[in-house]
């Protein structure tokens, strides 16, 4: 069996409402071959503060992400911040680089409730977008999914990170992402 490469991916929003903005993207590509400190991987935080948080914001997302706020208010931050304008772009580029290292076929997104979660915000945010959606496949790897016949049903990602024992989920996407490429390692029993 030839195992495929695929963008780990994973955000973080101002909450779960339609209108929720998103705050921080991490995409790790996943050649199922190197080891994890080679892949290439990449996470940006995205200053929205251009458009008004009021009603987007819910406070269970604040206690989870407000280190990111943080972040971005700081002088200094070790993580790249984006406007969200400039955000998009950067998301595109990086779409492009990582559909030309898996050409000739689509990006397979693989995360934690991805098409169920992620891939609709990024959509609602302005990420995904007519330029780029016929880059990614409409098939995408859910980590609960693949754990369904170990656990009886689909497990959240600290079940699945217990379970392979890995730390709890940290909601820093890019830790995140992290989570998902060991996660889909494990099941798959390729090198971690």
């Amino acid at each position: 069996m030839e195992l495929k490469p695929y963008v780990a991916i994973d955000i973080e929003t101002t909450g779960v409402r339609p209108e929720a903005q998103v705050l921080q993207i991490a995409m790790i590509f996943d050649d199922l071959k190197s080891p994890l400190e080679y892949l290439e991987a990449h996470s940006f935080l995205i200053d929205n503060s251009d458009e008004p948080y009021v009603g987007k914001l819910e406070p269970v997302a604040l206690g989870m992400n407000g280190w990111i706020y943080k972040e971005i208010s700081a002088e200094k931050s070790k993580h790249k911040i984006f406007k969200k304008g400039d955000a998009i772009g950067h998301f595109h580029s990086l779409i492009l680089r990582f559909h030309e290292l898996s050409s000739p076929k689509r990006i397979t997104f693989a995360g934690k409730n991805v098409q169920g979660f992620d891939y609709q915000y990024l959509g609602r945010n302005g990420f995904i977008n007519e330029a780029n959606e016929s880059l990614i496949s409409h098939r995408m790897i859910d980590t609960g999914a693949l754990y369904l016949p170990e656990f009886g049903y689909v497990p959240a990602q600290d079940e699945i990170n217990k379970f392979i024992g890995r730390k709890p989920v940290s909601h820093d996407a890019y830790d995140d992402a992290i989570d998902v490429v060991c996660a889909i390692r494990q099941k798959l029993k390729v090198g971690l």
